[in-house]
Parts: C-alpha cells; structure tokens; sequence
C-alpha cells in the first residue's frame, strides 16, 4: 500500500509540476514558438500564388482568401517576417517603381500578405503610435484596395472598381504622410513620388504663367532699344513700377570675348539663372520693363530672365568667329571629364571621358568646345579649361 502510495503522490506531483510549467508557457506566450499545423502550408509563395491564379465571385474574395490565410499562419508559424524594418524598406521600394498597384497579380498579393505581419497586432513589435506602424497598416490597405480594383475590373464592376479607385487616391495620400514621418531616405523619396502630382500641377501652372506674360508682351508697345555705355555696378529696380514691353534684343556687352549673366531678379543681387554667361549676339524677346533692367526670354534655352537695358540692343552685334582647332585632348591629369549635352554646367551629362581622350572640334560657344569623341560614337560640349 506504502507503495502505490508513493507512486500515486509521485504522479500527483509530476502532474501538478506539468500544470505550472504549462503556465508559465501561456505567461510567457509572445516569446514562444507557435504551435505548427500541418494543414497550413509554411511555404507561402507557392500558397500565395495559388490564391492569387484562383478565380473569385467578388472583388473582395482574393483578399479575403489572403486574409484568411495569413491569419491561420500566423496561429500556425507566428509571423513570416524575420525582420520587420528591412521587409518594409523593401516594401516601400514597390512603392517608388509602382509595382505594389500596377505590377504582376502573384506579386500584388505576396505584399499584401508579408504587410499583413508588419501591422497585425499579434504579430508586429512596433506598438501603437509608432510611424513605421501607422506605414505598414496604410500600405497594407493600400495594396488591398489596389488588388480588389483589379479584381473588379476582371469582373467588370465598374462601380466597385471606381469606389475603390477613390479609396486608393485617399489611401496614397495617407501613404505619402506616413512615410515623410519616417524621416528616413526612402521615406522622404515616397513622400515626393506621392506627392508628384502636386509638382506637375505647379510646372502646369508655371507654364502657363509663362504663355500668359507672352501674351501680354505681344500685346504691349513695341520699344526699340540702343546700345548705351554698359554700366559697371547697375543699380536693382526691384522697387520700380513693372510694365509690360514688346521687341527683341541681342546680348550686347561691348566686348567680344565677355558674355552677359542672365539674373532671377531685376538687380545684380540676385541670383544666376544659368551658370554661364550668355554669349554675345543671343537673341532675347522682351517681357517687361522694371527701372533700366529687362525681363527677357531667351530662345536657345527656353528661360525667362532678367538683364539690364546698358548690355542689350535691338541691332544685333558683328561677333568675330574665332578660329577653332581641328581637335583637343583631354587634360584632367587622373580624373575625368564630362560630356555635356549643352555649352554649361547645367546641361545634362551624355558621359564621362578618359584622360588622354582625342575629341574632334565641331563648335565653340563661349569657354565650350562641341565635340564628336569617335571612340564612343558621342557628341557633346566640354569645358575648354580641361582640354588641349
């Protein structure tokens, strides 16, 4: 009897030591592995892809699908992103080449079950208030909304299919908030993807600010302007009465070998509007008239601004055309030299040149030569200072 008591209590207690470690385990819970299921595929691209090749009855259905699966998971696994701040960098990366609501369907889907971890409250370690949170959740709803308008477009629900659009434009918005409070690179460069709009609608209205002053310059008196002494400090006149003029000038500084900066503003206290200097002989229609500066548009680079009335006229001046070699090399010493599309600075770069490359002359333009390189097959401006 001692006996079978002994293994009774024995028992007992390897019953009772079971319990508490049991809850412990429940305590402690967050920190354990899930329990795996074996009825829940773990390997969830093929999974995904399935459900995303699947047909459904409604435009919700591929994302319920989704939902739900990501869901049992979940339960199954725990979550499917190991680490959650590089999953979303990537996600975000989808968002600046657009294929998190234009690319292929299988991809489409696969987001929006990895963002699902990042937001779901079982699963994600930012706690409420964080921005990467606030990111993932509107990401996450971002991408539903984009897949379900796919779906309803398959389906040819046009109602469906402009509720959601609307849903997607106001979702963007948010997205576009929720990534410039991350204060990170990407962020900031999703933020000003996002925000595009806005700038073009801006350019737009720049333009058309442009055709406008135009208009008004066709309109206004014609003026015919002589050459005067250029003055050396010219005083600013942005403090003088702004009217509208009508004529074409040519830059006339008096020197042959001096070009003339083209100004934001009418004073020399303003900035450059180009880097370099406008040649002798260019050719400027007149927009107005502020004291004794012109504000002038310029033909050959299509920009508006401002010059004063002493180093312009409207006869246009006999320019020497200097002497150009047959060809230069270039001379960085161990750097090399940008191929620009234009005779400056701000023209865009066509490519990069070896020390030591021999370029044929084409042209000169102020402190540029125009060149063909025949290695490359290019054609393009370089600073006379770097070559030869």
């Amino acid at each position: 009897m001692k006996k079978a008591y002994s293994i009774a209590a024995l028992l007992t207690a390897s019953l009772v030591l079971t319990a508490c470690n049991t809850t412990k385990d429940v305590s402690n819970g967050s920190q354990q592995a899930a329990p795996q299921d074996e009825s829940v595929p773990k390997a969830y691209n093929e999974e995904i892809k399935k459900l995303s090749d699947a047909s459904y009855e409604d435009a919700r259905g591929k994302t319920d699908a989704i939902t739900t699966y990501a869901e049992n998971y979940a339960k199954s696994y725990g979550s499917a992103v190991d680490n959650q701040g590089k999953k979303l960098n990537a996600l975000l990366d989808t968002v600046l080449d657009k294929s998190y609501t234009s690319g292929a369907s299988s991809d489409m889907a696969l987001n929006f079950f990895e963002s699902y971890f990042l937001q779901a409250t079982s699963t994600t370690d930012w706690k409420s208030g964080d921005a990467e949170l606030a990111l993932a959740e509107t990401y996450h709803e971002a991408v539903r909304s984009a897949i379900r308008i796919a779906e309803a477009q398959r389906l040819n629900d046009t109602k469906t299919a402009k509720n959601e659009q609307q849903e997607l434009k106001k979702l963007k918005q948010a997205l576009a908030r929720d990534a410039k409070k991350l204060g990170t690179v990407t962020g900031d460069k999703v933020y000003y993807q996002l925000e595009g709009k806005k700038k073009e609608q801006a350019k737009k209205a720049k333009e058309a600010s442009a055709e406008e002053k135009k208009a008004e310059a066709a309109k206004a008196e014609k003026v015919t302007v002589k050459q005067q002494t250029p003055v050396t400090n010219p005083a600013p006149a942005q403090n003088e009465p702004y009217h509208y003029v009508n004529g074409y000038v040519y830059v006339n500084t008096g020197k042959s070998d001096a070009g003339l900066f083209l100004r934001t503003g009418p004073g020399q206290n303003y900035s450059k509007r180009l880097s370099d200097s406008l040649p002798n002989a260019t050719g400027m229609t007149l927009i107005a008239r502020q004291g004794n500066w012109y504000e002038v548009y310029v033909d050959n680079y299509g920009v508006f601004g401002w010059v004063h009335s002493s180093y312009v006229s409207s006869q246009q001046p006999v320019v020497a055309t200097p002497s150009l070699p047959a060809a230069v090399t270039v001379s960085t010493g161990s750097s090399t030299l940008i191929l620009r599309s234009g005779p400056g600075k701000g023209y865009s770069k066509v490519t990069s040149l070896e020390n030591g490359t021999y370029l044929n002359v084409i042209d000169s333009s102020g402190d540029w030569y125009e060149v063909y390189d025949n290695t490359s097959g290019y054609t393009g401006w370089v600073s006379k200072q770097f070559v030869r």
